[in-house]
């Protein structure tokens, strides 16, 4: 393989590491909205008991 085959070897795992970093992250953010859900259900729950 050449200097430049090499060279966009290199540049594409690269690219390929930062895309699963991405993804990672997103999951992170899609779980931790989940969560945040979950906790505003459950407060609005609580909040309804007072209320009535």
């Amino acid at each position: 393989m050449d200097r430049l085959g090499k060279k966009s070897a290199a540049e594409a795992q690269g690219v390929s590491a930062a895309a699963q970093e991405q993804l990672a992250s997103m999951e992170e953010v899609a779980a931790s909205s989940q969560s945040l859900s979950k906790l505003s259900q459950d407060l609005q729950s609580e909040v309804i008991k007072f209320k009535l």
